[in-house]
């Protein structure tokens, strides 16, 4: 039962609603799109007339089916009356024929004829009125129209109604296209719904002019024919036959065949697409071309599918099956290739592991059979199969081709020049080493010559074919020639290597690359090398020989070699000379080269202009196992420059050799050049300081006069030497651990003795950071009484830092020496002390106190003593200076907190009573 809502439309001041059921809930908006629809479908051509029309549209929740009539009965001409039914659009998807309803259309007398549309509609589906059945070329012209473009309206020029052509479009469209469906059988313009054209007009010739902006349309068909050249071949296409001839039952099929695998329905464009891949289904699995198109029909279809759907296994399933089937010539790779590069092949290969191993056996076994059957032509389509596949089966391939190569020594020589190309070409460094491997160490000379050939070049690389080249371009020479090196460095050819060298004219390159390589390997010896420099010309041999450093054990080896190399190029020692200077090993190979030339007095000559090398001569005789050319090596050390005798590498040096008569010989001017350094301060203490740990340095030191010393700073006055030496020790002694400092006091105290007031200033701070360094007995010595002496004759401004540290050892030696039996027996029958200790005790404090001397530095020096302390205080309390000295004791627990726990009680008493009685002064 079919529950309907009719409307009848007219003229009454205007065209309006005249009519409608009751009950029925139509909305503004449906209103509006009826009242639009419901009126002459344009302005009707002169001397042009019709009895009815139908047109069908969506209307909101409604789809409306109606009929138009000329209202004949109206005072103004062109107005229409029209009876439009509406179900809901659901139902009228389900309808086979929409013309089931043309016979509840009833035509009013006049616009006051309303009565019978304002009644609800309810009826049974009734049964379609007979249908004129189009031509076989109308229907043709259906199915281009429909099925073969998706622009619209389809614009249907005809004198007759074409009421049997919609309704055979109507029959061939799914529900839910049906619901959409929009259509006039006589339209005289442009009619639109939902901002969209009309899907079918019917025209009548008069009314073409009202469509010319539609004039390039490919949708007409106009006096009995389709007037698309492109649409009109569509007719003579197998699936368009089809469906004329079966209609609606072939369509079924093909939305059945969808529904079944869970595919969705294509747009009505690319339902002979589907008809084409449907009908491929039974070829797929035993024709490769068709399984190609199927697969090809597939991703058109369904672009956005998921690689795990079943469809796609079977549709992949049988491409990849019939790959066995693809051709050998003339590009055996092609389809291999092409399969690879499909995207939904890439998408399954990520989602399905199972999938991906049995691509991987077709590839493996295909490319095998076609490396086997027409190896330079697979090999020509390689870089496209790799390009396609990506990394994922390098290795597959690899290991094909490795195979391919062992099983056949003829096929590994006739395929390396190309393969060497194609893997320059794909940057493949594994197939470079796989393709060299597979042939003998004679043959990759031979294949890397030929792949250089410009032939090879473009019979190999199909970018190259056709244009006959002069030469390979170089970047693809050079990167070939890269790949290459490294490859035979890799597997240990090296003689390659330095064939290569040779080639790209970069010889000691190589040569340096495989002393690299052997080093890693720790293959790097004699006899290996041997073989390898017989190789490479002269001048690279002497070049070689000159700029290596490492490993220690070769690195004589390689004077030798250079050595023999000089004698072979005939080099005098001028130029021999100016070759080794500044270079790594320059100084063993002159060494060498003298010991084998035996003429010392050329090459001494030559020194004279390369002082450096000089240099380098000493450090190395002194510090390697060598030719010991004591002629050579003597007069080079007078060669030296004096700036370059503090060299670091000469320190290093001494420091390392057992030879110390040749070291002797050395130090005699190394000793006067330190000096004059520590007094000019050409070089950082902490620098010269290191040159102490030089055994024969030390002693030269203690050994020479202050004389020799002074004269050796170039310094008039000499005042800086003390000062200089002084820090230079306390450097040493802070970085330093050694026991070795017995040296130390004799030349402090020879150079205290008749050093100035100015110079002693100067030297006392460090002085006193090196006496704190000494063991304390060497405080017991002269050293202590030449200093503390100077400093009672003249006391200067730093005084104090010396003071502090020897007057407690020294007053404690006085007063021992005063103890004698005589000054006991006086000082037990007077009561009062022999006192030889008196005079250097108020020194002490008068000096403390006339030269402002820190109050913490007078309390060290008293080394706890606090009787002493009491007496210097009653002298100090004696004048107003003393006074303000006493007052300042206080801040030195502040400045020293370490002297606090023994002295803040004695200066408290002291403060409080600063004259207090004590025993003697």
């Amino acid at each position: 039962m079919l529950h309907l809502v009719q409307t009848l439309h007219g003229y009454d001041q205007g065209h309006r609603l005249l009519a409608s059921s009751q009950g029925a809930a139509l909305d503004e908006r449906e209103l509006a799109l009826l009242e639009r629809l419901s009126d002459l479908s344009g302005y009707l051509p002169m001397g042009t007339g019709f009895d009815h029309y139908h047109t069908g549209f969506p209307c909101g929740r409604y789809y409306a089916f109606a009929c138009t009539w000329p209202d004949l009965t109206a005072t103004r001409a062109g107005t229409v009356l029209t009876h439009t039914l509406l179900l809901p659009r659901d139902e009228a998807g389900r309808l086979d024929d929409l013309w089931r309803l043309a016979p509840l259309h009833q035509r009013p007398r006049g616009a006051s004829d309303q009565e019978l549309y304002r009644k609800p509609c309810s009826t049974a589906e009734p049964a379609p009125p007979p249908q004129e059945q189009p031509g076989p070329d109308e229907v043709l012209a259906v199915m281009a129209l429909l099925f073969g473009t998706s622009e619209r309206p389809l614009l249907w020029v005809d004198e007759r109604r074409p009421d049997a052509i919609v309704r055979l479009v109507w029959d061939l469209l799914r529900a839910e296209q049906r619901e959409r469906f929009a259509f006039c059988t006589f339209a005289l313009q442009l009619r639109t719904v939902e901002s969209r054209p009309f899907d079918f007009l019917g025209i009548p010739p008069a009314a073409r002019g009202s469509f010319l902006e539609q004039a390039s349309s490919e949708t007409w068909w106009d006096s009995g024919k389709l007037l698309n050249a492109r649409l009109a071949s569509l007719t003579q296409q197998p699936w368009a036959a089809e469906l004329a001839r079966n209609g609606a039952a072939t369509l079924r099929q093909l939305e059945a065949f969808c529904h079944e695998n869970g595919l969705d329905v294509p747009a009505s464009r690319d339902i002979p697409t589907l008809w084409r891949f449907m009908s491929l289904g039974p070829a797929a699995s035993e024709r490769l071309a068709a399984a190609r198109a199927r697969a090809d029909l597939f991703e058109r279809l369904w672009p956005g599918l998921e690689p795990s759907h079943p469809s796609t296994h079977q549709v992949l399933s049988d491409l990849l099956t019939r790959q066995s089937d693809a051709a050998f010539e003339p590009r055996p790779l092609w389809e291999l290739t092409d399969f690879l590069r499909r995207p939904l092949v890439r998408k399954r290969l990520d989602a399905d592991r199972e999938f991906a191993l049995q691509v991987e056996q077709v590839l493996t076994r295909e490319l095998a059979r076609r490396f086997e059957r027409a190896p330079e032509l697979t090999l020509r389509s390689l870089p496209e199969l790799l390009t396609a596949s990506g990394t994922r089966w390098s290795n597959t391939f690899l290991d094909v081709i490795r195979n391919t190569l062992s099983n056949s020594s003829e096929a590994a020589v006739r395929l390396g020049p190309p393969l060497l190309l194609t893997a320059a070409s794909m940057n493949w460094p594994e197939l470079v080493e796989a393709s060299l491997a597979s042939l003998p160490p004679n043959g990759r000379r031979t294949a890397v010559q030929e792949s250089l050939l410009p032939s090879t070049f473009e019979n190999t690389l199909p970018a190259a074919q056709g244009t006959s080249p002069s030469s390979l371009p170089a970047p693809t020479k050079e990167n070939l020639l890269s790949l290459v090196e490294e490859a035979a460095v890799r597997i240990g050819d090296f003689g390659l290597c330095l064939f290569l060298g040779k080639l790209r004219e970069r010889e000691l390159e190589s040569l340096r690359t495989i002393i690299s390589r052997l080093e890693q390997t720790q293959e790097a010896r004699p006899q290996v090398m041997s073989s390898l420099l017989s190789e490479v010309t002269t001048s690279v041999r002497l070049t070689w020989a000159l700029e290596i450093s490492t490993p220690p054990h070769l690195t004589w080896f390689a004077a030798e070699i250079g050595a023999e190399a000089a004698l072979e190029l005939g080099l005098g020692p001028d130029e021999l000379v100016r070759k080794c200077n500044g270079t790594p090993n320059g100084a063993r190979l002159l060494l060498v080269f003298a010991e084998k030339a035996q003429r010392f007095e050329p090459l001494v000559q030559a020194l004279r202009q390369t002082p450096g090398l000089a240099l380098q001569l000493i450090v190395l005789s002194l510090r390697e196992e060598g030719p010991r050319l004591e002629s050579l090596t003597q007069v080079a050390a007078s060669l030296i420059p004096a700036e370059q005798l503090l060299a670091p590498d000469l320190r290093q040096a001494l420091l390392a050799t057992r030879d110390r008569w040749r070291v002797r010989d050395l130090i005699g001017r190394l000793g006067p050049q330190w000096i004059h350094a520590l007094c000019t301060d050409s070089l950082p203490q902490d620098e010269l300081a290191r040159w102490l740990d030089i055994p024969l340095l030390r002693q030269w030191l203690r050994d020479a006069g202050r004389g020799q010393l002074i004269s050796a700073t170039s310094v008039a006055n000499g005042e800086r030497l003390l000062p200089g030496l002084a820090a230079a020790l306390r450097a040493w002694l802070d970085s330093s651990d050694t026991y070795d400092v017995d040296w130390i006091p004799p030349l402090l105290e020879r150079l205290s003795r008749t050093a100035s007031a100015r110079e002693l200033d100067l030297a006392f701070e460090d002085l006193a950071r090196v006496l704190r360094r000494l063991p304390p007995w060497f405080l017991d010595d002269g050293l202590a009484n030449e200093l503390l002496a100077f400093i009672y004759r003249t006391p200067p401004a730093s005084g104090w830092h010396i003071v502090e540290l020897v007057f407690p050892r020294v007053y404690a030696r006085v007063c021992r020496e005063g103890k004698s039996l005589s000054a006991a027996v006086v000082s037990f029958i007077t009561g009062k002390d022999w006192d030889k200790a008196k005079p250097l005790r108020q020194w002490l404090i008068d000096t403390y106190v006339s030269c402002g001397w820190p109050p913490e530095s007078f309390l060290r020096s008293l080394d706890g003593d606090t009787a002493l302390f009491f007496r210097l205080a009653r002298r100090a309390a004696r004048g107003p200076k003393g006074m303000d000295f006493l007052h300042r004791l206080p801040s030195a627990l502040e400045a020293a907190p370490e002297l606090a726990p023994r002295w803040r009680r004695p200066i408290e008493e002291v403060l409080a009573d600063p004259h207090r009685p004590v025993d003697f002064e």
